[in-house]
């Protein structure tokens, strides 16, 4: 009776022996994959931006589709997707007789940072004493272009002075100013510029 208990007792001792090895086994192999997994670095991949990439059909690039662009191939800041017009405002006053249009005073109301040219052309070289002046970057709303001409303000009939306003991402505007004899005031055209400076009409 003693033996077949102590048989017993001797059975489980090996059973729980063996299950013990197992569980170690087993914990031993938990932390070496932890210690693997630890050890490898983490790879990650960024995703696109999607808000800063254009849309697709977006030829210009003004983050408006192509289908909606109704300028396609400019970029712009309206809703269809075309340019804004500078809407520069030129005023002058003139003294004027049959022979010659005294500039008495000339000014451009145009968005503060714009580029102004103001050009003169006329029969004579004398007439005008510069051919363009260029202000890179207006710092008022409104400039003044008179000083510009110094002493040489008495034109002739036939002088040409035109001021062109432009600023990115607006149509820049147009306006010449033609001197005329008989005691007629100078004739004002105004025009649009197209992005690549070309002289239409607005829209």
């Amino acid at each position: 009776m003693r033996s077949r208990l102590q048989r017993t007792r001797a059975g489980y001792a090996v059973g729980l022996s063996a299950v013990l090895v197992v569980l170690g086994c087993l914990v031993l192999a938990s932390a070496t994959v932890q210690a693997q997994d630890t050890a490898s670095p983490l790879v990650t991949y960024p995703l696109p931006d999607v808000a800063a990439q254009p849309p697709i059909g977006d030829l210009d690039e003004d983050g408006i589709n192509d289908a909606d662009d109704r300028c396609p191939t400019l970029p712009g800041d309206l809703l269809n997707g075309c340019q804004r017009d500078l809407n520069a405002d030129v005023r002058a006053a003139w003294r004027v007789n049959r022979y010659f249009s005294r500039l008495l005073s000339l000014t451009v109301r145009a968005p503060i940072g714009s580029r102004i040219e103001l050009r003169c052309r006329a029969r004579s070289e004398d007439t005008c004493r510069f051919e363009k002046k260029t202000i890179f970057r207006t710092r008022r709303r409104t400039t003044n272009l008179a000083p510009h001409f110094n002493r040489a303000r008495t034109l002739p009939p036939g002088t040409s002075i035109t001021v062109r306003a432009k600023q990115p991402l607006l149509r820049g505007s147009f306006d010449q100013l033609l001197t005329r004899s008989g005691r007629r005031l100078p004739r004002v055209t105004t025009r649009c510029l197209s992005e690549i400076d070309h002289i239409q009409f607005c829209y």
